[in-house]
């Protein structure tokens, strides 16, 4: 017989493990309502249903514009508000039914772009304010609004409207700030996942840990644009204390010496890591995402940032002004490097675990 565990069960283990969790836990996990509406769908296909979702979303606004429905700023904000109530109903009547979620989805993103579109066009192309406002809304579609694809594409809305306002007020150099918190904020999401566990909210912060993740690494595609010269050096230096932390964490999790084995040669690698950071620090951030995603076992999150981290290393090596023979010599010593630390590193963590 197939035994399964609950997660009642898992808790009950880690109290009597001796692990500091709440004395009402149980009535916790009793009321857990965790959302499943996206779980019955692959990634891909949820994808794609947010791609359609944008498309029918623009047109749909292009529509109301061709037909004169939006003579005032009001009454397109007004829209806006109102479809995004429709879509919250929408979600609430029927949310595993999959023509009304891709129909609510349509109808919150059109709605979104109508009421930035009305509080842009009150404010007399101001940003500031529209943004402010935009942000408001996420935020009360991100707790209202239960689909994980919406709450991944309200994450990152927010986040372009922070930046949105960096760029306004011209001050660029709060993007090194802004990328440490998004790492520092991704790993406690994955560090401290328990305990919003214990609170109920799996089915919340899982989505905004992607729409996170998914922010940080496209983020640092910036340096790669002349425009954006902003002492890229300063980023990969905040990025390294939250990579060490995360490192550390790991090797706490897995019950290894900090002073043997291959254990300090990690250390000094991820310092080393500095040196091409320094021009390109999407490096270090996609690599805190890649090495979230193999701690946390989580296919997505390995997928993206396996892309993510080959892409910026591609994109260093082809910024090096060397010569097309140096750079082959330089990236056949970077594998034959990987291949040597994977060695070194299977032999030293042999029978871990066991």
């Amino acid at each position: 017989m197939k035994a399964e565990l609950t997660i009642l069960d898992t808790l009950d283990t880690l109290a009597t493990e001796g692990f500091n969790l709440p004395d009402d836990y149980k009535n916790i996990i009793s009321d857990l309502n965790i959302d499943k509406d996206d779980a019955s769908s692959p990634w891909y296909v949820r994808f794609f249903v947010g791609l359609c979702a944008w498309i029918a979303a623009i047109l749909l606004v292009a529509f109301l514009f061709a037909a004169d429905v939006l003579q005032t700023e009001q009454s397109a904000a007004f829209i806006g508000i109102l479809f995004c109530a429709i879509a919250i109903g929408i979600n609430r009547w029927k949310p595993r039914n999959d023509f009304m979620g891709q129909l609510g989805l349509a109808l919150s993103l059109a709605g979104q772009i109508l009421f930035f579109i009305g509080l842009y066009d009150f404010f007399r192309e101001d940003v500031i304010l529209p943004a402010l406002g935009l942000i408001l809304l996420e935020v009360i579609l991100l707790w209202v609004y239960k689909s994980g694809l919406h709450r991944v594409i309200s994450t990152l809305v927010i986040l372009g409207a922070i930046l949105a306002i960096f760029f306004d007020l011209e001050i660029m150099e709060a993007v090194h700030i802004l990328v440490f918190a998004l790492g520092a904020g991704l790993v406690t999401l994955h560090t401290e996942e328990y305990r919003f566990l214990i609170a109920g909210l799996e089915d919340l912060i899982l989505p905004v840990s992607y729409g996170v993740a998914i922010f940080l690494m496209g983020l640092l595609i910036l340096p790669l644009v002349a425009d954006f010269d902003l002492r890229w050096w300063i980023t990969a230096l905040v990025l390294l204390p939250v990579l060490l932390f995360l490192v550390s964490r790991i090797v706490a999790d897995l019950s290894l010496d900090l002073r043997r084995g291959a254990v300090p040669w990690l250390f000094a690698g991820c310092v080393v890591l500095l040196v091409p950071a320094i021009r390109m620090p999407g490096i270090i951030g996609a690599l805190i995402v890649l090495l979230l995603a193999f701690w946390r076992n989580n296919r997505i999150l390995l997928g993206l940032s396996g892309v993510f981290f080959v892409f910026y290393l591609g994109a260093y090596y082809y910024s090096l002004e060397w010569t097309l023979l140096v750079k082959s010599f330089a990236l056949a010593g970077t594998g034959a490097i990987m291949l040597l630390l994977r060695l070194i590193l299977l032999k030293f963590t042999r029978g871990v675990g066991s």
